[in-house]
Order: C-alpha cells, then structure tokens, then sequence
C-alpha cells in the first residue's frame, strides 16, 4: 500500500486554518460579549462626584463632597470674623435649611456645626432618599398610590451646575418645576470652587405661577435696577421654557448680599422680588431695630411709672441689648451668644428722666442714639 504524504499535508494546512479561524471568531465574540470598562470617576469636589454619591446612597462621600466633613468648624468660625450672619449662611450654603444660628455660633466642633448648620446625617440621608427616588405617593380616596415618576435629581440637567465666579465668594440657586405631574425642588451651592450644598426632593403643592402683569422674554429684561445684573451671570445657560421658580442668593468678597426670586412659564419671566444690601446697612439696620425696642421699653415704664427706669428693670432680654453695628456686637454674632455684651446704655445713665430734647437711649461710644420721637441722632 502507497501513502500519499501529498494529500496528508494539504488536510493539515485546512485543519490549521480552520482552528485558527474558530480561534479569530471566539475572540471576536468574547469581545462583543465582555463589559464594557468602567467609565473614569468624577474628579472630587465637584458636582459630577456629590451627584454620583448620591445616586450610589454614599452618605460619607456626600458629606466630603458638599464640603461639610473634616475641618467645617474652624473654617465656618474663621467666616463668623468676617461677616454677618446673613451673609455666613449664604457661605455655608445653609440659606435654605434648617439652621440654628446659636447653635452655631457655640459649636464646637464639625459634628456640632454641620448639624447645626442644617446637614446632619439625618438631612443628608434624606436628600439620599428623595432626589433619585422614582416612587411619588398620591393619596386619593383615602387610599396611597405610588406611581412610576422621573427623579427630582433629574432638575440638575436643567441648571448647567458651575463653581461661583470671580464676582461673588458663594451663591445658591433654588429651582422648583413641574416633573412628572408633580413639583419637584432642586439645591446647589458653591463657595468658590467648593461644592456647599445639593439637594432635590418631590414637593407638595402647585407649580409657582406668574402674577398679573407684565412678563419678559429673558431674566435680565425682569430686573428692575441695574444692580442687580450681576446675578446673572448665575443663570443657567439653556434656560428651561415650562413653568419654573428660580431664587438666587449670593454673596460677594465685601459682604454685600444679592437676592433675587423670578417666575416663569411658557418662556415669559417675571421678576418676584430683587434684594440688596451691604453689611454696613445690615449691621445698622439691626442697630437702630434694637435701638427702637429698647426706646419702646423705656417710654412703655415712664408711663405706667412715672420714673426712669433701670437697665434690668426693662422687659427685655440681655440680646436686646447687643450693638450689631458697634465693636462689641461682633457683626451681630453676640446675639447668639451665652451671656451678650451689651452694647447700649440708658440717657442719664438710667437715673433721671432725659430731657425732651435728649435722646432716651446711647451707643456705648456715646456717638448714636434715639431720641424721644423715634429720630436717630448723632453726635460727630
């Protein structure tokens, strides 16, 4: 018998080429059927990151991320020295929460102060709860119904999220819209570069709706002063055309404050209200309202006494008598505190009557004070 090595070999070559073709077409499929790799994570500090951790329900990440963790309360007292309370909280991003003023002000350390501020773990475990939850309850007929909705988070599309710019040291931005048949509430706030607050959660109620009368194609033609113009450099790029509420509050490296509250619907704003005030005039105005009360007090005892009164014989609290706008009142801080420093003095020195030209109530410095028929006085 005679082999033919000829056709043993040509079978080989077929043989390995078909091996080496199954081998191509397994490698291609496992390809196709691999996942897909994981995308990079969000840099840290942004709002890309805090969103993340809060769709994961990562409530230590949050915390980190919104700037309320470690070293919160030496950077918050270290802000208290700089500016007043109002102000403070536009820093902190605490506007809109739950805040405890005296609290804050005797925190002690960040656990204490974050909690003070509005963001325990209790309110961020509730903004991990409700912003990318997708149940809404209705109740109808003495019964709850839960639907199939689009997460309140899903309103942070809308809004182009971005660090403060060079003109303000922080703002927050409040934006309510109609989602799902339901109004929803969205939270974001930035101290710089910082990320200070986000938030998102189903609201009860009706979508805001524009009051009679006149109705602008954009934002910046509602405003009413040109001081205002400012804030819009915070406003989203794509501005939404449905129903929506946008509230911008911010705050600039002298303290002066910037509020501001629009309306819309079909594309047509309206401006609600527009607020500004320096820290001079904050400081002042709480002088002179703590000047009027204590005038109140005192004019209140000469009637029903006939005699001047004593400090402490006042109906008042010692707060009553913190100076916001002098030395001792700390920028209105003292207000808060344990035992305030009082910062006014009675005419006379509270032993005889003032006479009717004199004023019933001094600064410490002697240099401000009110008089009998409510004028402020002062002395160069």
């Amino acid at each position: 018998m005679i082999f033919d090595f000829r056709f043993s070999i040509l079978d080989w070559r077929l043989r390995a080429v078909s091996t080496a073709a199954l081998l191509s077409a397994a490698v291609l499929l496992l390809s196709a059927c691999s996942l897909p790799a994981e995308p990079e994570p969000p840099a840290a500090g942004t709002f890309d990151a805090a969103l993340a951790a809060v769709n994961r329900g990562d409530l230590a990440a949050l915390r980190a991320e919104i700037s309320k963790g470690g070293g919160l309360n030496s950077r918050a007292r270290a802000d208290m020295g700089k500016l007043d309370p109002e102000a403070w909280l536009i820093l902190q991003g605490a506007r809109w929460r739950e805040h405890d003023l005296a609290a804050c002000y005797r925190a002690s350390d960040d656990v204490a102060m974050a909690a003070a501020l509005g963001f325990s773990d209790d309110a961020l475990t509730s903004t991990l709860l409700r912003a990318p939850s997708r149940q809404s309850e209705r109740i109808a007929e003495a019964r709850r119904h839960f639907r199939n909705v689009e997460p309140p988070a899903r309103l942070f599309a809308d809004l182009d999220p971005k660090p403060c710019p060079p003109s303000f040291s922080a703002y927050l931005l409040k934006y309510k819209a109609e989602l799902s048949e339901r109004v929803c509430v969205a939270l974001i706030g930035f101290a710089g570069m910082r990320l200070t607050e986000l938030h998102a959660a189903e609201e009860y109620g009706v979508p805001e709706e524009p009051a009679p009368g006149a109705a602008f194609a954009n934002p910046a033609a509602a405003l009413s002063s040109r001081e205002f113009t400012p804030l819009l450099v915070l406003f989203p790029q794509t501005l939404p055309s449905a129903a929506c509420g946008l509230e911008l509050a911010a705050v600039d490296d002298a303290g002066t404050v910037y509020w501001a509250s629009w309306v819309a619907k079909q594309g047509r704003w309206q401006l609600r209200f527009a607020y500004r005030n320096t820290l001079a005039q904050r400081l002042q105005r709480a002088r002179e309202d703590a000047l009027r009360k204590i005038r109140e007090a005192a004019r209140t005892w000469l009637e029903q006494r006939k005699s001047w009164p004593a400090p402490a014989e006042l109906n008042l609290q010692p707060h009553d008598w913190v100076d916001a706008g002098g030395d001792s009142g700390e920028r209105g801080w003292q207000v808060h505190a344990t035992a305030p420093k009082t910062g006014f003095r009675l005419a006379n020195g509270g032993l005889l009557p003032p006479k009717a030209e004199d004023p019933l109530v001094w600064t410490q410095d002697g240099r401000y004070g009110i008089a009998w028929d409510g004028r402020f006085l002062t002395v160069p």
